[in-house]
């Protein structure tokens, strides 16, 4: 490969993020990842180019390829490690509440979501509630709950709000298997890096679709071979709220979260800073996690 065909493979790679980040791809997390990935390897792989383009004699392309890699893990350590430490120098807190939604929310309007939302009807899901999760006035995500007929599966359907509207969508199935014991299959890890409490008995699946993780479910269900009990929908906002104290104890005993200054609120502790930039680095440059 020469230099005019590397610079033709960075071109693409510039062209192909772009036009994945601006097509819904929050659908299609495969898509979401590839396309900040292609334009990560992009922007680097052309600063290769211009350094190498007035050096004499045929380039290492081998070196040349690591050496992007390794910059752009580099890069992508140092800006998150820096945002990690925003979080934790402000305080943010790391448990939003729950807002009730009194006033009818219907789903977007895009085709997707309206193909998803049929979806779940033809397998006898009903609208139980929806909510909102804030912070200092601004919307960050809109819950969506839904049950089935038996009202034994629960199903959270999270839209993560932008600047632009939707940037993102994440499903959580879970079941009651006992008074504290959980069966949870989910394709998001909300909160990044926290503990998972092991009665939840989480499948985490994270590049599945919702129909996929219903399935799985269904099965996990199955093999089970247990009646669940139902959910209560009267009692939903504090079922959630509930569950959001459940996380937050596990996590403050376990180190990953800590009493603010006030004591009034859970704010990310030195370990869960790590475990956060842990987190996010190996998803965002990876998939992982």
């Amino acid at each position: 490969m020469d230099l005019f065909h590397l610079h033709g493979l960075m071109l693409f790679l510039m062209a192909l993020g772009i036009a994945l980040l601006l097509r819904e791809c929050f659908w299609n997390p495969w898509l979401l990842w590839g396309g900040r990935v292609a334009l990560r390897l992009s922007g680097l792989g052309l600063l290769s180019i211009l350094f190498h383009a007035g050096s004499e004699g045929r380039m290492d392309w081998a070196v040349s390829l690591a050496l992007v890699l390794a910059t752009v893990f580099l890069l992508e350590s140092i800006i998150l490690w820096a945002m990690t430490g925003r979080i934790q120098a402000q305080q943010w807190p790391a448990v939003l509440r729950y807002e009730a939604i009194k006033e009818k929310i219907s789903w977007p309007i895009h085709w997707r979501f309206r193909a998803l939302r049929n979806y779940f009807r033809r397998e006898h899901f009903q609208n139980a509630g929806c909510f909102r999760l804030s912070f200092l006035g601004t919307p960050l995500v809109l819950n969506v709950v839904l049950l089935d007929a038996s009202r034994r599966i629960r199903l959270e359907v999270f839209f993560h709000m932008g600047p632009r509207g939707i940037r993102q969508l994440q499903c959580a199935l879970s079941s009651r298997v006992g008074e504290k014991e959980w069966l949870v299959t989910n394709n998001g890890q909300l909160p990044l890096g926290g503990w998972v409490p092991a009665a939840w008995r989480l499948k985490r699946y994270g590049f599945a679709s919702p129909q996929a993780l219903l399935r799985r479910h269904r099965r996990r269900l199955q093999r089970l071979g247990v009646i669940c009990e139902a959910w209560e929908a009267p009692h939903l906002l504090e079922t959630l709220h509930r569950e959001q104290e459940f996380w937050a104890e596990e996590n403050l005993r376990r180190g990953f979260l800590e009493k603010s200054s006030d004591g009034r609120q859970y704010v990310l502790s030195d370990e869960g800073r790590y475990r956060l930039w842990k987190s996010l680095l190996c998803r965002r440059t990876l998939g992982l996690g």
